[in-house]
C-alpha cells in the first residue's frame, strides 16, 4: 500500500500494525529520517518529484547567478566526474561505454 503524505511515526506504526500488505510512503523533507520508517516496518520510501524539484531549483539559481554576473555555487561536477558516477555501478569504466 502506498500512502503519500504519511510521515508521523505513530500513525505509520498504527497503520503497519493493521495492514497485511507492505507499506510504502513518500519521503518528506521535514519528516522522519529514512532509518525511522524502516525501523517501523515501512518497505519502501519513494522520493516522488523531490529530485526533479531540487534540480530545477539548482538550475534556476545557476541561471540567475550567471545572468547577474555572480559565480555559481556549488561547482558543477566535471564531465569526467559525471561519467565516473554513471559507470560506477557497472563493473566497467568510461572507456568501455557505448558511443
Amino acid at each position: 500500500m502506498f500512502v503519500p503524505g504519511l510521515s508521523d511515526p505513530a500513525a505509520i506504526a498504527e497503520l503497519i500494525s493493521a495492514l497485511v500488505v507492505p507499506l510504502n510512503i513518500l519521503y518528506a523533507p521535514g519528516g522522519p529520517t529514512l532509518a525511522e520508517p524502516a525501523s517501523l516496518g515501512v518497505r519502501r520510501v519513494g522520493l516522488g518529484s523531490l529530485l526533479y524539484r531540487r534540480a530545477l531549483a539548482a538550475a534556476v539559481t545557476a541561471a540567475t547567478d550567471i545572468r547577474d554576473g555572480r559565480p555559481t555555487y556549488p561547482a558543477a561536477p566535471s564531465y569526467a566526474e559525471v561519467q565516473a558516477l554513471a559507470y560506477a555501478r557497472q563493473d566497467r569504466g568510461p572507456a568501455a561505454a557505448p558511443e
